[in-house]
This record gives C-alpha cells, sequence and structure tokens, in this order.
C-alpha cells in the first residue's frame, strides 16, 4: 500500500535570541524538540531538528519549506541558523523564507496586548545603538511592518518612537523610554505572523550594524 501523500512540511528555525528555537509544521501539527536546546546554538541545533522529524514521521527530504530569523540579533546565532538553511538546501532544495526578528516580538507584542494603532519593537545592540522597527494593523487587522528593522543610536532612537508604545523581548531600554518586556521569541512565533514573512532563496543575516569608526 502506498502511504497517503503529506502535505506543506516545513522547518522553523529562530537563532537571532539567546533563546534557540526549532519547530516543524506539517499539515496543521507543530512539532517541538523534546531536548533542551534553548543556549545549546550549534551544538544542540541538528539534534533538535532531527527530534522534531522523528516526531513528525518525516525524514529531511521531506521537508519541502522553511522559515529561518534572519535577524537582527546575535552574531553567532544567525551565522549557525542560516549556515544550517544553506546546508540543508545543497541537498534537498527549499521554498526559503524569512522574518525579521522584530516581526516575532511584535507577534508576541499583539498575541499578549492585541495592540491597537502603532507600535514600536526596540532591542539593544549595544555601544549606545538600538534596533527598531514600527509595526500596526492593516485594514484586514493583521499586522504590517511600517518601518524595517534599522540600527539608531539613542536620540534618533527617541525621536522615531515618539508616542507609540514600545515592546522589547528583553529589559534592556534606553532610561527615556519606557518598554513592555514580552519575553523571548520562539519558532511557533514565526507561525503567527507568516504572512509577514518575504521569499529570500539564500538568506543573509541582517547584523545592521553601523561600521566602526577607524581609529
Amino acid at each position: 500500500m502506498t502511504a497517503a501523500p503529506r502535505g506543506v512540511a516545513t522547518l522553523i528555525l529562530e537563532t537571532a535570541f539567546k533563546s534557540v528555537s526549532v519547530a516543524t509544521s506539517v499539515d496543521g501539527a507543530v512539532f517541538l524538540p523534546r531536548i533542551e536546546v534553548a543556549a545549546a546554538r550549534a551544538a544542540g541545533l541538528h539534534a533538535a531538528i532531527a527530534d522534531c522529524l522523528e516526531q513528525a514521521e518525516l525524514s529531511p527530504r521531506d521537508i519541502t519549506h522553511a522559515i529561518v530569523d534572519v535577524g537582527p540579533g546575535s552574531y553567532t546565532g544567525l551565522r549557525v541558523g542560516l549556515a544550517t538553511i544553506r546546508t540543508w538546501t545543497a541537498f534537498r532544495p527549499l521554498t526559503i523564507e524569512a522574518v525579521f526578528s522584530t516581526d516575532l516580538v511584535a507577534a508576541r507584542a499583539d498575541a499578549q496586548f492585541e495592540v491597537a494603532g502603532a507600535f514600536s519593537v526596540i532591542a539593544d545592540a549595544r555601544r549606545d545603538q538600538w534596533f527598531h522597527a514600527r509595526y500596526g494593523k492593516g485594514a484586514s487587522g493583521l499586522l504590517e511592518r511600517t518601518i524595517e528593522p534599522r540600527c539608531v543610536t539613542t536620540s534618533e532612537l527617541v525621536a522615531l518612537v515618539g508616542e507609540d508604545r514600545v515592546f522589547s523581548a528583553e529589559p534592556s531600554r534606553p532610561n527615556a523610554i519606557e518598554t513592555t518586556v514580552v519575553g523571548m521569541p520562539t519558532a511557533t512565533d514565526a507561525l503567527r505572523i507568516d504572512y509577514l514573512a518575504f521569499a529570500e532563496a539564500e538568506p543573509t543575516p541582517r547584523y545592521l550594524m553601523p561600521a566602526m569608526e577607524p581609529r
């Protein structure tokens, strides 16, 4: 007897934050690793993917799609996640879609608070620099990214935020800005805002850090 065809099988990788997260989605069912992978980076990522595939009764060649976080975020984490996807595509072509790390924070903010109006997402980029992106609700009621993430100074951030409500994954913030912390995003947050994903055949990390001044 021939097995019934499976639906779209998607691998989701989130490695831009301190806590790494993995999931697979097939026929509407989501599978999460049963092993701890949050801080393992490369050491635990492959084992976590294998565990998700085992639960879903899939082989690596059954995965046809991928959603990957391209940042901004951890330099090491982004390199590990995107290297994993690029290695995969060397053996099995995938339809790849990318999301920004700020998209995932926005998804958590909307899920927790059902935010009305424009709001900003920020993250600490170090050296008095901040990542910023802005979101709002479109006519459909879905989140829209109205300003893509970029790296700005503290003074620029204060001006950009204005009267927005501000959300972040971690408590770090400029003193002048009141921020609501929504916690570290996970791979499943990407499924909430897959409509914000964009095609990227060769995903590139968005470090967004300004060039350092030569000494």
